[in-house]
């Protein structure tokens, strides 16, 4: 097998290289920064759902990789398919921002997680979104496998790294660190102590080829351990020109599709505005209502938390969010309307002034009240 036909993995040193080869491939967290689009809220910012280590590889044969070494780094470790399947390396799934097959798997995460807040009554912990085997316990089938679905997916403007994927099977929870390499340095000084946790081994005889610049050919050559000193050794150049051909063409299809995406979310409302959430206990206080700004649906796929959002200004000025279910704007809608005919104010329904009812109730009501009053 050639290592054209093989995966590989890019890194920058070759001091990585000779690292990788003698305690294995790092499983280093990513984020894919895909989750809060699907799921259509700001539900995760500091960590993403199974953010426990991974290892990436390409699949561009050599002479097509100059942007991607550009990128990832000038030295490569192909590895052949059978080591890489074994290990459950899987195709990554290139998801748009937009457009039908967004919008199908956004309709499933938003779906998936309306089932996981049902089953945990509206109160999911951290570790039941994050975790696919707590979402799992949490009776959310749904959720847990859309999480190991997320695991192989990434933004469509990376799809020209042709990336496959090894992800870490182990829930394993990293610090924090103030950068990437911070991180990474932290992970190669634990990898012994947690081996099996952080890394995947590999041996001579799952190694189809290194690869590194023609002119480091010689300084490579020192650092290969011993035991894969039987393991050829692939250069290339990034002078001549076909490899300038080739970075061209790499640069065009990544400038294609790179662009930038632009995500619509749900618009924060305004500075100084009143926000009244739902309370089942009692009625409140609203601002007099001066002039109606806009209204707007947030529709969920089970139709349990569909809402409306009404923004209006008050006399005074401010900016006033008034959030209801879908079913109480509806109501909300028929009060209005037989207000509107049974006091005399409907043209199609008029009445004289002097007979114009000046005080009509619709329904029951307890106004000012922020608690239920019980008469005995």
């Amino acid at each position: 097998m050639s290592a054209t036909s093989s995966l590989i993995h890019y890194t920058g040193t070759a001091k990585a290289v000779e690292s990788i080869l003698q305690s294995g491939f790092l499983l280093v967290p990513n984020k894919r920064h895909l989750i809060n689009a699907l799921v259509g809220e700001a539900l995760f910012s500091d960590r993403e759902p199974q953010e426990f280590g991974m290892v990436s590889f390409t699949q561009l044969p050599i002479n097509r990789a100059a942007t991607h070494r550009e990128r990832f780094g000038a030295y490569g470790i192909a590895v052949s398919w059978d080591w890489a399947l074994r290990c459950g390396a899987q195709r990554v799934i290139y998801v748009d921002e937009r457009g039908p097959i967004a919008e199908a798997f956004a309709w499933l995460f938003r779906l998936a997680k309306q089932e996981l807040d049902v089953t945990t009554a509206g109160r999911p912990d951290r570790m039941t979104l994050e975790n696919k085997a707590f979402a799992s316990l949490a009776t959310s089938t749904m959720w847990s496998r859309l999480l190991n679905l997320y695991e192989y997916m990434e933004p469509e403007r990376n799809s020209p790294q042709v990336e496959w994927r090894i992800v870490n099977e182990i829930p394993h929870y990293y610090q924090r660190f103030a950068s990437r390499e911070a991180l990474v340095a932290d992970l190669v000084q634990s990898a012994k102590k947690l081996r099996g946790f952080t890394t995947i081994p590999v041996t001579p005889d799952d190694v189809v080829a290194l690869i590194c610049p023609r002119r480091d050919r010689r300084a490579f050559r020192d650092v290969i351990p011993k035991e894969f000193a039987n393991v050829p050794v692939i250069t290339y150049r990034s002078t001549d020109s076909i490899s300038k051909l080739a970075r061209a063409r790499d640069r065009a299809l990544l400038a294609c599709r790179a662009r930038e995406r632009v995500v619509r979310t749900p618009a924060m409302p305004p500075a100084g505005t009143i926000f009244l959430s739902h309370d089942a206990n009692g009625a409140f206080y609203l601002p007099e209502v001066d002039e109606i700004k806009g209204a707007r649906l947030f529709q969920d796929e089970l139709m349990v938390a569909t809402r409306v959002l009404l923004q209006y200004r008050s006399v005074l000025g401010t900016s006033c969010d008034l959030v209801v279910p879908l079913r109480t704007a509806v109501a909300m809608i028929h009060m209005v309307n037989l207000i509107w005919e049974r006091s005399g104010l409907h043209p199609l329904y008029p009445l004289p002034p002097l007979a114009r009812l000046r005080d009509l109730l619709v329904g029951e009501m307890r106004i000012g009240t922020s608690r239920p009053k019980y008469s005995g």
